[in-house]
């Protein structure tokens, strides 16, 4: 990276949630939530959602997490998790590197938080076919499972992006095209899958049909969830709730539990 690049990159600490892209330079592609990146310019592509905020030298930083590192396709760091008036009510320390699809696949971190924390290498997201057009939902996640196949992740260490929250419904919330994002994810991905892990991703499929109220379809995958793995206490409890026609308000009541466990 050379001096007028770096001097290009310090501006970052200026510009707080503005849209901009340096294309003149080639280096960095820069794009608010619509994923469009298959432009013939740039080394790199970063996305800024629009009630989201990047923190003062977030470009900088991840562009030498990618410097003489190579197979590196995804750099991310830490974030915040800011209310509707900007207050800091969580943060998150980066903790993922190297391989990271098992533990993409297992969603037990959070990871980015955000399609706004992370810069990607575009030649790689080309090499991957970039974003799939027909998803609704998930469509992030989607990209970085087929990104942790071929190549591998590093992050920065500073928190780089505030990412808003907000109440009320959101994009994941989608229960009908995230069903059929976890599907798909189960077919692709099943032959390298532990035992545990299919049952798991069964479980939220049938989950996800009770509170459609598609029970018929839910308790399918429910028994799919304990024949694959019959340790699976959970998916047990929900085949019974499923029968009490009450699911969708006992789901409602698990998720306020567990937020308030959280808290």
């Amino acid at each position: 990276m050379d001096f007028s690049i770096a001097s290009i990159l310090a501006l970052d600490g200026i510009t707080n949630g503005a849209i901009y892209a340096l294309l003149a330079m080639a280096t960095v592609l820069l794009f608010a939530v619509t994923r469009v990146i298959f432009i013939p310019q740039g080394e790199f592509v970063a996305f800024l959602d629009d009630d989201d905020e990047w923190m003062p030298g977030k470009l900088a930083a991840q562009i030498s997490g990618f410097m003489h590192r190579p197979n590196i396709a995804l750099v991310y760091g830490g974030f915040f998790r800011i209310d509707a008036a900007g207050q800091i009510f969580a943060a998150h320390t980066p903790t993922l590197a190297g391989d990271v699809l098992m533990d993409l696949l297992w969603q037990r971190d959070a990871f980015t938080g955000s399609a706004s924390n992370p810069m990607l290498l575009l030649s790689a997201v080309k090499a991957v076919d970039g974003y799939d057009s027909m998803l609704t939902t998930g469509e992030d996640w989607e990209l970085y499972l087929r990104l942790a196949e071929e190549y591998s992740v590093a992050f920065v260490s500073d928190q780089v992006v505030r990412i808003r929250s907000h109440r009320g419904p959101r994009l994941g919330d989608r229960l009908e095209a995230a069903c059929e994002l976890e599907q798909r994810i189960v077919h692709r991905y099943r032959p390298i899958m532990p035992r545990r892990l299919v049952s798991h991703y069964y479980q939220k499929i049938g989950g996800k049909y009770c509170r459609l109220g598609a029970a018929t379809e839910g308790r399918k995958w429910l028994r799919d969830a304990i024949t694959v793995d019959p340790s699976n206490l959970g998916a047990y409890l929900q085949f019974v709730v499923s029968f009490s026609g009450a699911y969708p308000r006992a789901h409602r009541i698990y998720k306020a539990l567990e937020r308030n466990g959280g808290a």
